[in-house]
């Protein structure tokens, strides 16, 4: 297994004396060496460290992965006027963060838990004809949209030859939720629209280590699920909606992402 953190250091420090010695022995250090030449022995003794290989039997056992990017949802605008249409369209790019812990029970096969947020929102100015006028009131529509996943997941890791990079694989099953905040802020109007279902994760991305415990990691996340009903609040309370076909609310989104991995 790994040598602990502590005994690294200690060993670096060992090579390090051992070096010195070796090259004083040698009359490469010498009291006569110029500070250049110092400079260049010191330069190819002490490179930058490169993590071992792992063994045969030897496997990172804890993985835990924080990321961050930009995401996409997938999501059908209904039929609407096209300033409204507009103003939905810029709802789908968005951001995204997470996180997920795994242990591994073997080199390959490890379950953990996992969360992830897809976040967006949007101001339009929208031109409306209120009741009883006759002429058209522009007005700024304002929305907030967050997705969120939290479940299990089963992850698969399949090692480079020399251990210093690992490709992941990871599927998971839980809760995704929908929360819609928005508002017509010259008339102080609000609403929100929330609700829940069963939501699969997908996850692929690759390991770089940089070191026995830290590395950094590149991916695609895939969320899908959707909504059949929801609650929205127009101010008056929660009223229950179930949602026709043609108006079911999409809560699938990808990401690609970027973000530190540490593995133990």
């Amino acid at each position: 297994m790994m040598k602990p953190f502590w005994a690294q250091i200690l060993l670096l420090m060992l090579l390090s004396f051992t070096g010195t010695v070796a090259y004083a022995q040698n009359g490469g250090m010498s009291s006569e060496t110029s500070d250049t030449e110092r400079l260049e022995i010191m330069d190819r003794e002490f490179s930058t460290y490169v993590p071992a290989p792992l063994g045969a039997d030897e496997y990172h056992r804890f993985r835990l992965s924080l990321q961050g990017g930009i995401a996409q949802w997938f999501y059908r605008i209904a039929e609407q006027p096209e300033e409204f249409q507009d103003h939905y369209r810029g709802l789908k790019g968005g951001l995204h963060f997470g996180g997920n812990f795994t242990y591994f029970t073997g080199a390959q096969f490890g379950i953990g838990v996992r969360y992830d947020q897809f976040m967006s929102d949007n101001i339009s100015i929208i031109s409306l004809i209120p009741e009883e006028q006759t002429e058209p009131l522009d007005v700024t529509l304002q929305d907030e949209v967050t997705i969120r996943f939290a479940g299990p997941q089963v992850t698969l890791r399949y090692y480079s030859d020399d251990s210093k990079r690992a490709f992941i694989m990871g599927i998971g099953l839980g809760y995704a939720g929908f929360i819609n905040e928005g508002s017509f802020v010259e008339f102080n109007e609000n609403y929100k629209i929330t609700g829940s279902n069963m939501g699969i994760l997908a996850e692929f991305s690759g390991d770089f280590y940089v070191g026995d415990y830290v590395g950094f990691g590149v991916g695609i996340t895939f969320c899908m699920s959707k909504l059949t009903e929801a609650e929205v609040d127009m101010g008056s309370g929660n009223v229950s909606v179930a949602l026709e076909r043609r108006d079911e609310i999409s809560l699938t989104y990808a990401a690609l992402t970027l973000g530190m991995r540490l593995v133990k």
